[in-house]
């Protein structure tokens, strides 16, 4: 079985879920990470023991990632997700998938156009608070919602 390789654009309070994922899961490896500061990402580095970038253009082109990780603010996600689609790699994203529906469209398209798997993390609405929310919404107690 092939080794999927992964990389990771952003190393904020998430990506450490991420990262303990990728390094749980058979013949799945950590290829690079990549975050705009400098001194948090040489730290990683260390840490990972991986090739890190503060560019992630750059790090898609030299590593050509089977999967990209994107952990980023939420602005940044359609755009990133759509440059490592058009460059060969499934893409993973936090959630919200993107800010604008315009945003949103265009990634959903690029996964169709390049046959890439494009995919959102939306573990919390398995969680009790979000499923009794669910429930309330689909009873109708509250009355119509606008």
């Amino acid at each position: 079985m092939k080794t999927l390789r992964c990389a990771v654009i952003g190393l904020g309070a998430i990506h450490m879920n991420h990262i303990r994922a990728i390094r749980n899961l058979e013949n799945v490896e950590l290829a690079a990470i990549c975050d705009i500061d400098e001194t948090l990402l040489h730290r990683k580095q260390e840490e990972f023991s991986c090739p890190g970038y503060t560019d992630y253009k750059e790090m898609i082109d030299q590593v050509r990632p089977d999967v990209v990780h994107v952990l980023t603010p939420h602005y940044l996600h359609a755009p990133m997700a759509v440059y490592a689609m058009e460059h060969g790699a499934h893409v993973l994203t936090e959630k919200p998938m993107a800010i604008h529906e315009a945003d949103a469209r265009a990634m959903i398209e690029t996964a169709e156009q390049t046959g890439k798997h494009l995919g959102v993390c939306f573990q919390n609405r398995y969680n009790p608070t979000s499923q009794r929310i669910r429930t309330l919404l689909d009873s109708g107690s509250l009355g119509a919602l606008k």
